[in-house]
């Protein structure tokens, strides 16, 4: 191990170590109003929460939950909150290994811009909430992240395990969320192009990829033994299919110009949510008329400057490396449509790939400005950074930070999703449209 090489590992341990204890110290010790309920009781109990069940997140909170130190809901969410630094911590190597080609002549330069992304994560409203809440939208961001770090990898090194352990890694993360399927599917193309190295690998990777899926077959075995959720009782085969393909839900949904009923199991805006299965039938609305709301919400969630710069750099790395610049493109349009029209929380990989794309911008701008004269460039790169961080550190005050810890974000929410009910209008809340349904 080199000097170099120490440094900058003490210095990334001191960071992300610092970053978790200050996010711990605003950890609640209660319960957000959305899914936060059910994913603790399916954390705590190793439970079935709603389709299609999430077994990878619920094994894996319930770690946290067996740790005897504070409230159920405190260890739950302290799980959230480890969660993130993970996310952050890997957003480092990943982002190091995309800038560095472009910044060749200064390791200095490439391990700065390297915390790029996770400023731009820090001072996202909907990162730090996920930091906060039971949720498995963070958990979904660093499953992206390993696959992505995986896949750089690959192309410096081609080593075909690296691929099929992509594989397996897959597998298992579409145990936490299947929108990880869109993101992967968007991606074959890139592995496909490298058929020579890869046909060979096409039935391992399948066979990896379902013993990662494996992880699936928990929830009929837990569903035997009726724990307190249990969300679809898949004790069957037909309950099992309908828990997996979320026919349940899809039961339930009328077409919107047809429902008189709406069901609220999200926070909204003024416009009626709606994921990529959703889109087909909203004739009213356009793609492009959905983007466009979607990207103001973006921009209230973070940094506007940094997401506008952000899609110029991911377009911009094509210059050097187009491979890449298609996965992120990849991985940033996967995870939209999926999400398409909901609140900013599930957009955490894409506002990472916007990071990476701002990392990216500010390491061309060294790049030219450094041919002619390098301290003008070092100057950029720095003053980026430190208008970055006093963004994060205003976000990150004690004052921001409070209407996360002590849930009035919540309250506002779901006050602003009862106003836009109509008089009299039937509220269900998830648990108890399972035990209607079932």
């Amino acid at each position: 191990m080199t000097t170099n090489y120490r440094t900058a590992l003490i210095l990334v341990s001191v960071y992300l170590a610092a970053v978790w204890a200050y996010l711990l110290m605003f950890v609640p010790q209660s319960v957000y109003w959305r899914d936060g309920g059910e994913f603790l009781i399916s954390a705590f109990y190793m439970d079935v929460a709603h389709p299609a069940g999430f077994p990878t997140y619920s094994t894996l909170a319930n770690i946290f939950a067996l740790v005897p130190l504070g409230p159920i809901a405190w260890r739950i969410n302290a799980f959230s909150s480890a969660l993130a630094v993970g996310v952050i911590g890997l957003s480092i190597p990943v982002t190091y290994l995309t800038v560095r080609p472009i910044v060749h002549c200064s390791r200095a330069i490439a391990f700065v811009l390297s915390f790029v992304p996770s400023l731009i994560l820090l001072s996202s409203t909907s990162f730090l909430l996920g930091a906060f809440t039971a949720e498995a939208y963070l958990l979904n961001t660093l499953f992206v992240l390993v696959l992505l770090v995986l896949w750089l990898l690959y192309i410096q090194r081609e080593d075909a395990r690296l691929l099929l352990l992509m594989a397996f890694v897959m597998g298992i993360g579409l145990g936490n969320h299947v929108s990880l399927a869109l993101i992967g599917l968007l991606m074959l193309p890139a592995v496909l192009l490298r058929w020579k190295q890869t046909a060979r690998l096409l039935l391992p990777g399948l066979a990896l990829s379902l013993i990662g899926l494996g992880v699936y077959g928990y929830l009929p075995v837990r569903a035997m033994s009726d724990p307190p959720l249990n969300t679809g009782r898949a004790d069957s085969t037909e309950r099992l299919s309908n828990l997996l393909t979320d026919a349940r839900d899809r039961y339930g949904r009328e077409p919107p110009q047809a429902r008189k009923v709406q069901l609220a199991t999200h926070s909204t805006t003024d416009e009626e949510k709606s994921s990529l299965g959703q889109l087909l039938p909203l004739q009213s609305r356009s793609l492009f008329a959905l983007a466009a709301r979607d990207y103001t919400k973006l921009i209230k969630d973070t940094y506007s400057t940094a997401v506008a710069i952000g899609i110029v750099g991911v377009m911009m790395l094509a210059l050097y490396s187009g491979l890449q610049a298609y996965t992120l493109a990849a991985i940033a349009l996967g995870n939209w449509l999926f999400f398409a029209g909901w609140a900013p929380d599930p957009w955490i990989p894409l506002v990472l790939v916007l990071g990476l794309g701002l990392a990216v911008s500010v390491a061309s701008c060294f790049n030219f400005l450094a041919k002619r004269t390098e301290w003008i460039a070092k100057i950029v790169v720095a003053s980026v950074v430190a208008a970055l961080t006093l963004v994060v550190s205003k976000q990150l005050s004690p004052a921001s930070l409070a209407p996360l810890h002590n849930y009035e974000a919540a309250r506002v929410a779901a006050k602003r999703v009862l106003q836009q009910l109509p008089e009299r209008a039937l509220l269900f809340v998830e648990p108890s449209y399972f035990g209607v349904r079932y």
